[in-house]
């Protein structure tokens, strides 16, 4: 009998598991509407620490599929008066139904915890991603793949008059297939009239110069954050950069980026549609549907393209 490898072993687990994940994935959608326990849950390991609390990987008993669950201590939410926040996180995104988007399967309460049940994404972040390839730079059909299935998820929340205002290459996750997902909805906000909103929210590198601004934001706002990671992707490297928040914000305002030639050749195709995202008129600023649109996307993107 010929020895299986290491690699052969490890993608056999990988499919028994995701065999086992898709078996369970009915009967958890059926529970949804029960009221969930601790009890209900076997914890498996820590993902990743958030700023109010933990993520976990646990197993759902009854169905016995794999789930990501958002740890959030009450006393913190107090203290940072977000109680409101995170009603609104949990409501707009278990309304949410989006296959580039992490799916939120209901939560459940201790005296202390406030425990948000997540779709797994099995390989872990773009974040991840980038660290792992270090400076073996992602092809532009990869990247190309990301950016169409992240516009077709913006597309979709703005259907919805949703504002997401906090993608970050940390927030968009992998799953077992290699697809992208929006992930983490606790700066979220519906804009019932799209009118905009001005409250400041989101993380430093991916602000838009009308957020700096105080000025009202739409979905503007979430197309500068994925121009952002269009850019990261390209270069592994942020377009504005900053010993402080303050000098940050102050490059960002002054559009103080530029193409890194002598790092990468990119396409012009490319080039063309950083300047789209990252225009600071948000008014000419592409919408999704242009990125999904554009030409870099009718070139590049290939739906059979692994990312990962």
């Amino acid at each position: 009998m010929s020895k299986v490898s290491n690699d052969q072993s490890t993608l056999l687990k990988e499919r028994a598991n995701f065999h086992q994940e898709t078996q369970g994935e009915n009967q958890l959608q059926q529970q949804q509407k029960k009221q969930w326990s601790h009890d209900d849950f076997q914890r498996l390991n820590y993902i990743s620490k958030g700023q109010f609390g933990m993520v976990w990987k646990m197993k759902e008993l009854k169905s016995e599929k794999i789930v990501a669950v958002k740890q959030i201590n009450k006393e913190d939410v107090i203290k940072q008066n977000m109680y409101t926040n995170l009603k609104r996180e949990i409501e707009i995104q278990s309304h949410l139904m989006h296959k580039h988007i992490i799916e939120c399967y209901g939560y459940y309460t201790t005296d202390l915890k406030v425990f948000i049940i997540l779709e797994y994404a099995q390989k872990g972040s773009l974040s991840d991603l980038i660290k792992l390839k270090q400076l073996n730079f992602l092809s532009e059909q990869q990247i190309a793949k990301i950016i169409y299935q992240l516009a077709t998820a913006l597309s979709y929340l703005r259907e919805r008059k949703v504002l997401h205002r906090d993608i970050k290459l940390e927030n968009i996750l992998i799953d077992y297939n290699g697809d992208v997902k929006l992930g983490d909805f606790g700066c979220s906000v519906i804009d019932f009239y799209q009118k905009g909103r001005s409250t400041f929210c989101g993380t430093v590198d991916y602000l838009s110069p009308e957020i700096l601004s105080i000025k009202q934001q739409g979905v503007e706002a979430d197309v500068w954050a994925l121009g952002v990671v269009f850019y990261e992707l390209l270069y592994q490297a942020p377009p504005f950069q900053g010993e402080d928040k303050l000098q940050k914000m102050n490059n960002i305002y002054d559009q103080k980026w530029s193409f890194l030639d002598n790092q990468r050749q990119i396409s012009n195709q490319a080039k063309n549609l950083l300047l789209q995202l990252l225009n600071p008129d948000k008014e000419k600023r592409f919408k999704p549907h242009q990125i999904i649109e554009s030409e870099y996307i009718k070139k590049y993107y290939d739906p059979s393209v692994q990312i990962i």
